[in-house]
């Protein structure tokens, strides 16, 4: 087995295994929409007047601290403007399932916490902070921490990580509350990566956010940015990405096990020939 062989292998078992009990695509598949979800969320967000950039940074599975205890919620990625105006809250779908408010929540409370006045990113930042402080993970939260000091957030003292990575760890709390914010953001937009736009039914669904104020990406315009790359790897991953989104409107074949064995193995050898 050659290396493209190998390449389409990995895309093969993804195409096949999504329709297994259990099996979750979006955890195993965000990684190679990662490589490119700079390209992609800069191709959506720009226009012919504004060219968006982004900060090369991103942040999966970045943590929200969640009402008045110190636990959290996740976002499936956190990236920024170049110029750090703008903080992104993006969730990552595979499947199109039932919308309901509390999917929702997390993310516009983020959103009104970071825009309205008084609030800020910073404030997203110092919860967290409390929550560096108490989670048992102080180690993984450090390499959080880092790399927001890193992306110009915060400031923190060296202490914290000669303490963190010996065997006395006693002070590490007084060290956690002197970190510092030292820069804001008061611009946020949610952007739902998905199969397919909301239909007017699902928005619906939910009554108490407004989902026309969240930036939508589906998969027809990661295609349109991948093929526009010029890239092998990304040329076959376009591939693929076709096959995991809806065929037009209203199509719910494409839905995890929606489609029979023989149906997917046909795509598949089909798949195969456009190499």
């Amino acid at each position: 087995m050659n290396e493209q062989q190998a390449v389409e292998k990995i895309f093969q078992n993804l195409t096949l295994w999504r329709n297994l009990p259990k099996y979750q695509l979006e955890r195993r598949a965000d990684i190679f929409f990662s490589l490119y979800l700079k390209e992609i969320m800069e191709a959506k967000l720009s226009t012919d007047d504004n060219r968006v950039e982004l900060s090369p940074a991103i942040i999966p599975e970045f943590p929200l601290r969640h009402g008045n205890e110190n636990h959290t919620v996740n976002v499936d990625y956190v990236m920024f403007s170049k110029s750090l105006s703008t903080v992104y809250l993006i969730e990552f779908k595979t499947d199109m399932g039932s919308l309901r408010d509390e999917q929702f929540e997390y993310l516009f409370k983020a959103k009104k916490h970071i825009e309205e006045a008084g609030g800020g990113f910073k404030n997203i930042l110092t919860d967290l902070r409390q929550v560096f402080k108490a989670t048992g993970d102080k180690q993984k939260y450090f390499h959080l921490f880092s790399l927001l000091e890193q992306l110009g957030f915060i400031s923190m003292s060296s202490g914290i990580k000669e303490k963190l990575y010996s065997v006395k760890k006693q002070g590490v709390g007084e060290l956690i509350d002197k970190i510092e914010v030292i820069k804001d953001i008061s611009s946020c937009e949610i952007i739902m990566l998905q199969p397919a736009g909301f239909t007017n039914e699902e928005m619906a669904k939910v009554r108490n956010y407004d989902l026309s104020a969240i930036r939508q990406i589906t998969f027809a315009d990661v295609v349109n940015c991948l093929n526009s790359l010029k890239s092998p790897f990304a040329d076959i991953f376009a591939r693929y990405v076709s096959a995991w989104a809806p065929r037009n409107d209203g199509d719910r074949s494409y839905f995890a096990g929606a489609r029979s064995p023989e149906t997917i193995d046909e795509e598949l050898i089909a798949l195969k020939k456009m190499q």
